[in-house]
């Protein structure tokens, strides 16, 4: 990267990935983004966002790049999301896109697109939760399955593969192993899992 940076927003779509926001290595808040692409192995530093923010979640959906929640210098809590257009080459501001979602201090928002669809992972709550574009709002469809006794303490990674959602939580700190469920969301009704 142009900038080194940490517990940044970062996805990728194609060839092309984005990073925004974190911290530098002075542990100063960024508001800086960069587009990596694979093809001409080139960093290219991008129109910065209009807020500063670390511990930030990143996703594309409908070809733009999203950064969700996050935090100021100042420790408190974001609950706009800001949308990058590629195209158009801008940012634009979300006012509360993450109003309502459970945040561990110490973890990102657990983010997952399928279909197009932002699903997100509350941790704290172990429901799973659908951003409705139309209302700007959160929906909780349900419980996931299976909820492990140690979840809110462990590493998990949440994501979207095809027209499925996986999260995988790490239990091995507490003599436990690597479990991975894996669901299809249903908006009409309870999740099916596996």
């Amino acid at each position: 990267m142009n900038q080194p940076r940490y517990l940044f927003a970062s996805a990728s779509l194609g060839e092309k990935v984005i990073v925004a926001g974190g911290f530098d290595k002075f542990d100063n808040v960024l508001n800086s983004a960069e587009l990596y692409n694979s093809e001409t192995r080139c960093w290219v530093t991008i129109l910065s966002m209009n807020k500063a923010r670390a511990m930030c979640s990143g996703v594309f959906m409908n070809g733009k790049f999203y950064v969700v929640g996050g935090e100021l210098s100042t420790g408190d809590i974001l609950t706009c999301g800001e949308e990058y257009d590629l195209e158009k080459q801008s940012w634009r501001v979300i006012p509360n896109m993450s109003t309502g979602l459970n945040r561990a201090a110490t973890l990102a928002t657990l983010l997952a697109v399928v279909r197009n669809e932002l699903y997100t992972a509350d941790y704290l709550e172990w429901v799973l939760k659908n951003y409705d574009k139309q209302s700007n709002m959160w929906v909780t469809l349900g419980f996931m399955p299976e909820k492990p006794e140690l979840a809110q303490r462990c590493n998990v990674a949440f994501f979207g593969c095809g027209d499925r959602m996986l999260a995988i939580i790490d239990l091995r700190a507490y003599g436990g192993l690597i479990e991975i469920y894996s669901w299809v969301p249903d908006n009409d009704g309870p999740l099916s899992g596996t």
